[in-house]
Parts: C-alpha cells; structure tokens; sequence
C-alpha cells in the first residue's frame, strides 16, 4: 500500500546529505519555495534523480512538503511544492552551505503569489545561466549595501512622494563584459484597477529617476522594472501608463493567471519583454544590461 505523499518515514530519511541532497537543499533555501520541475532545472537533476532524494530529505525533516491545495494546485496531477525548513537552514548553516537568498516574505502575502515570484526568479536564473549571464540575487545585493541599509527592518521597502514601495523581487544581471543591471520584478497576477497601477509607475519613475534605489543598495547601476503580467490587456493598460523614457518592460504570461494546469520552467523568460513609447519592438533581456 502507497504511503500519504505528506506522512514521513523516519526510516527513509538521510543521515549524511550527498551532492543531490545539497544541491536541492541549496535551491529551497535559495528561493524559499520551489515545486518539482523547477527544482530540476535549478540543480541540474532529472525528474528521474531527483524524486528519491526529495523524499529522503522529506523524511529527514530538512524540507517541507506543502499541501499543493495552498497554492491552487492540484494534489496528484500537479508538481509538488516544497518549502525551506528551519531544521534544513540549520544543517546548511552548520556546514557553511547557506547561499543567498533570492526572496523575501512580507507578513500578509499570499501563498499562490508567493510561489510564482519564485518560479519566476528561478526561471530567470536559469535561463541567465543558459545565456552565459551571472543572476545576482537580493542578499548578494544586499551584503554590498551600507551597514545602515542592511539593518534596516526592510530594505527592500523604498520611501517615495508616491507612497512607500515593496517590489516582488530584486535582483541584478551580469554579463560577461561585467556591465550590470539591476532589476525590480513585479508578478502580477490580478487586475488591482488603474488608479493603483499608475501610482506605481509614478514611485517607480521617481525612484529610479532621482536614484532613491542607488543611494538605499549603495549601487551605481541603472534600473529597470519588469512586471511578468497573465493578460494582454492590462500588458497594453501597463504600457500605456508608462512614458516613452521609463525603463519598463512588461511581458506577458497567461501560463501564470491559470489554476488550471501550473506553470512549467519558462527558460523563454529573458525573451519578449515588451517596452512603452519608442520601445515598441520584443526585447531580449540580456539587450537592456
């Protein structure tokens, strides 16, 4: 008889950790949550390779398994989310494995959300890896900051004349020549109306135009915001709100909005990425560092 995929077997689990277990551990700690397929193309392993360790680590007590249900999810034909644990953070710390962090938590976030900044984040590491570019996430950022950002409550919340403003997810862009970009994500997966839409672009404007984000990061990189929306028309609403000058870009993912079937690794993430004014053509990410 098959065991509940949520009950653990203490017999199963792994005493001493190989390179898949760490590599796994790495990931989850890296982006907080992850399903299945996502994980597979963060640490290279097959869906074949990779489902014996996941249960060990299971067992272990190292990651969580959550009820797919949370998120919108199908039990059974659906990947499998799974979460970062306290005690899995406490083994990577004792071992010196803890990696950077490419997400952060706000109280009152919601579970579905959540989750799709970072199979977002994830994609776009992925697919920056593939393209021969270096992904740099938020604590890599943040460990460059002043003394002063970095005790900070949250840094990652910027103060402008528009209102206080919490991006989804911060994170750079390296090249091989070394040029940098910094990137502010947003994931939105529902129509909030126009009104909040356009305070947004407006805090977005004057934090990037007046170099609120360089002097809160200690950057001198330039900006650029992308918002990974699930129709096209609030892509042609976001567009329209935007100035021929601001460096926005908007792509369009229906596979993000659907509760239907959950979204595979998008490695075509970097590609059209569409702009406002005279930025009218697709762009490739990697054109924008």
């Amino acid at each position: 008889m098959n065991r509940p995929r949520t009950k653990r077997d203490p017999d199963n689990s792994v005493r001493a950790p190989g390179s898949r277990h760490r590599k796994i551990l790495i990931a989850i700690e890296r982006y907080e949550l992850l399903d299945t397929k996502h994980l597979s193309i963060i640490t290279g392993l097959s869906s074949k390779n990779i489902e014996l360790p996941l249960r060990q680590l299971f067992d272990a007590g190292l990651i969580l398994k959550e009820p797919n249900n949370k998120y919108n999810r199908d039990r059974l034909k659906d990947p499998q989310v799974y979460k970062r644990s306290d005690s899995g953070t406490d083994w990577l710390d004792r071992h010196n494995l803890i990696p950077y962090r490419a997400t952060w938590i706000t109280a009152g976030g919601q579970a579905t959300h959540n989750l799709k900044v970072s199979l977002a984040l994830a994609s776009i590491e992925a697919a920056a890896t593939a393209a021969n570019l270096r992904f740099i996430p938020w604590e890599e950022l943040l460990a460059g900051a002043t003394e002063q950002t970095r005790k900070m409550k949250s840094p990652y919340r910027f103060h402008t004349s528009n209102g206080d403003l919490v991006p989804d997810a911060i994170f750079s862009i390296a090249n091989a020549e070394d040029y940098h970009r910094l990137f502010f994500l947003e994931v939105d997966l529902s129509d909030h109306g126009e009104k909040v839409y356009k305070l947004k672009a407006d805090a977005y404007r004057e934090l990037i135009f007046r170099g609120i984000y360089k002097r809160q990061l200690d950057v001198e990189q330039f900006a650029t915001v992308l918002t990974i929306t699930t129709s096209p028309s609030r892509t042609k609403m976001l567009k329209d709100l935007n100035n021929k000058h601001d460096p926005s870009f908007i792509k369009t993912m229906p596979e993000y909005g659907s509760f239907e079937v959950a979204p595979s690794p998008a490695l075509s993430i970097l590609e059209d990425w569409q702009g406002a004014g005279l930025l009218t053509q697709p762009t490739h990410l990697k054109e924008m560092i």
